[in-house]
């Protein structure tokens, strides 16, 4: 990935979580905020070659773990 395209990727981040901010964090806001940071880990694990990068976890999956 290109220098610019890691730019693209934290402003996007940063814009999902101001938005998650402003709507008060709604369950559809925390989904988001959570899919953008799984997506922005894939993509730095991914930079290293040769590197195992764990497997992404879903959204509802990570709710039930952390609800237990």
């Amino acid at each position: 990935m290109t220098a610019g395209g890691v730019k693209r990727v934290v402003y996007t981040l940063i814009g999902v979580v101001m938005l998650c901010l402003m709507q008060g964090c709604s369950e559809g806001g925390r989904r988001l905020t959570y899919e953008s940071l799984q997506t922005r880990q894939q993509l730095e694990c991914q930079k290293t070659p040769g590197q195992h990068c764990p497997e992404r976890e879903a959204y509802d999956s990570y709710q039930q773990r952390r609800d237990e």
